[in-house]
């Protein structure tokens, strides 16, 4: 679990210094090999739309769109936390997805 942790930090610290971590965190998000690994990988997401000046005003963010898409993922956990970061983000643009897995 340290592992996916500071794996997951490490693609955080490059994606915030333009590195290309982006695409790494959005691959682990998908198809990390362990769940904890997606988790950290979402939340990596989560917090490279809030240091976007540009998401907090409510633009689109290509980071949360994809949080938006695990909504939908089969693991509980996966969408437990992607509902989160989407809900502390109050990203708009998911409201629609947010409403539907109320019911999960």
């Amino acid at each position: 679990m340290l592992k996916d942790l500071d794996r997951a930090f490490q693609n955080l610290n490059a994606a915030r210094r333009g590195e290309g971590a982006l695409e790494r965190l959005i691959h682990t998000a998908k198809t990390g090999a362990t769940v904890q690994s997606r988790l950290h990988a979402i939340w990596g997401l989560g917090q490279i739309a809030h240091d976007s000046a540009a998401t907090r005003h409510g633009a689109r963010s290509e980071a949360l769109d994809i949080v938006a898409s695990l909504l939908a993922d089969p693991e509980p956990r996966v969408r437990g936390n992607a509902a989160r970061v989407l809900g502390d983000a109050r990203y708009g643009r998911a409201q629609d997805a947010l409403a539907r897995v109320t019911t999960d």
